[in-house]
């Protein structure tokens, strides 16, 4: 979705092991890929990695 391109993002754990945070699309998609480990197919695009952030309980925001 060309919408989210060039965004920020804030990521908050509503389970609060992690501080809130912030990442780039590609550090997204990343960050996503490295949490999922492997369990799920691979994570390729904004959309997928915010999607999966979503079902693992935590709050995705665009923020610029």
């Amino acid at each position: 979705m060309e919408i989210l391109q060039g965004k920020v993002f804030r990521v908050v754990d509503r389970a609060e092991i992690f501080e809130p945070f912030e990442l780039s699309n590609q550090e997204i998609v990343s960050w996503a890929e490295d949490f999922n480990g492997g369990n799920v197919s691979e994570i390729e695009t904004v959309e997928e990695a915010i999607m999966y952030l979503l079902q693992c309980d935590f709050e995705v925001t665009a923020i610029r």
